[in-house]
């Protein structure tokens, strides 16, 4: 109410209503409205409320503080917490973004015949890639096998070729993951978590994750 998220005649038809109120009034849209049915129209509505309550910013005491699993320093503490995490992020995003800069530089300086089965299967993992995330939204997903290719031919050749140079890369200048880097970027994956420590023991017992994070490493 009083937000513009409905037109304002209908804000002024339901004003000073309580809960569990009906009233039935007449409303003109704009017209200018977006839905041109609509558009310098009048319409009933006939509307009950079911409840009212307005939304209000907590106090900042160590009971808020604590909803946020912050256990020790009060409000200070929660505000470290949320820098911390902000710089994190910041951190994640630049590194992202020079990482792109220099992937992209890469690509315009190489030419690069692309072997059709590394495309061919790359094709096939963005499309298990794209049915798990339709999945994971609760759409009901066909069989990646059902899908064209052409959609996914292009972004398939830039990762393949990327690999291939990154791959020539790594094995000329013989790079490998430094165990004391691996140790400080598992550090800032867990920082996020309530239990550090056991993000940490979790991805040490998992060879093909820690992998994932040792190639990041040496591409990085």
């Amino acid at each position: 109410l009083g937000r513009g998220q409905m037109i304002e005649a209908f804000d002024a038809g339901v004003r000073g209503l309580t809960t569990g109120e009906t009233k039935t009034f007449d409303a003109t849209f704009p017209e200018d409205y977006r839905a041109e049915n609509l558009a310098g129209k009048t319409v009933q509505f006939t509307v009950t409320v079911k409840s009212v309550a307005e939304s209000r910013l907590p106090e900042m005491d160590d009971e808020f503080v604590k909803a946020f699993g912050v256990d020790e320093g009060g409000v200070e503490g929660l505000r470290k917490e949320v820098r911390t995490s902000m710089q994190r992020e910041l951190d994640a995003k630049l590194r992202n973004v020079m990482k792109k800069q220099v992937l992209d530089e890469l690509a315009r300086l190489h030419d690069v015949q692309l072997p059709h089965a590394l495309v061919h299967r790359e094709i096939h993992n963005l499309k298990d890639r794209l049915m798990g995330q339709m999945r994971a939204y609760g759409a009901a997903a066909q069989g990646a096998m059902n899908l064209p290719d052409a959609p996914f031919e292009k972004e398939a050749g830039e990762r393949v070729k990327l690999g291939l140079i990154m791959n020539a890369i790594i094995e000329v200048n013989d790079l490998k993951a430094d165990q004391e880097k691996l140790d400080a970027r598992l550090m800032e994956m867990a920082a996020g978590y309530e239990d550090p420590d056991a993000f940490v023991r979790y991805y040490r017992s998992q060879p093909e994750e820690l992998r994932q994070v040792e190639m990041a490493l040496v591409e990085d």
